[in-house]
């Protein structure tokens, strides 16, 4: 198609949507009847971002535990090619997660399950350090995961495929991509239970 023969249909984009295709504004009033999500669970986030999943989600809790405990012994750069860590990223960096590891005077209270993909436990180690072990842990959020008995509902709010079927729900920290792994259905974690400090 060329800009001249192209069938352009006028758009007015309105907050909150600001929607760039055709829709039907008809239902609008009695879809504004409904509740935001964010509204009911107003302390949510994305889930955990690892920036190194193959250094920091393991199968057992004995893996994971040996793996941290292996991590922190040798000087960056042999532990950079020891686990095939690549280049520092702008979030992750080798020294800071041994230096994460290192601050949390390694526990392993800290290796804690996570849901990784549907119906996919694995484990992790956790501080709650940002740009630490785990580049983005979350921790206004998963300590609520971790402090007792939670539930959570874990969901894409920004779908890129056709339907909406994207929430699962956890008792577990999770990972961003528990339920979608594409690159722009990021899951959140909305807990169900607040647990003060």
């Amino acid at each position: 198609m060329e800009v001249a023969t192209t069938p352009w249909k006028e758009l007015s984009p309105q907050s909150p949507f600001y929607l760039f295709v055709p829709r039907d504004m008809n239902l609008q009033a009695e879809y504004d009847q409904g509740w935001k999500v964010t509204d009911i669970f107003p302390v949510n986030s994305v889930g955990i971002v690892t920036a190194r999943d193959h250094l920091t989600i393991h199968w057992s809790p004995d893996e994971m535990w040996d793996t941290v405990r292996d991590f922190v012994r040798p000087a960056k750069e042999e532990a950079r090619e020891r686990y095939a860590l690549g280049k520092d990223a702008r979030d992750w960096k080798v020294h800071l997660a041994q230096e994460d590891v290192q601050a949390s005077r390694p526990d392993r209270r800290n290796v804690v399950p996570i849901l990784y993909r549907p119906f996919d436990v694995r484990h992790t180690y956790y501080t709650g350090q940002t740009r630490g072990f785990l580049c983005m842990p979350r921790p206004d959020v998963m300590r609520h995961m971790l402090a007792g008995k939670n539930r959570a509902f874990h969901l894409c709010r920004q779908i890129i495929s056709d339907g909406w079927q994207h929430i699962l729900a956890t008792n577990h920290i999770t990972d961003d991509s528990y339920v979608s792994n594409k690159t722009r259905e990021r899951g959140y974690t909305l807990p169900l239970y607040l647990f003060s400090e």
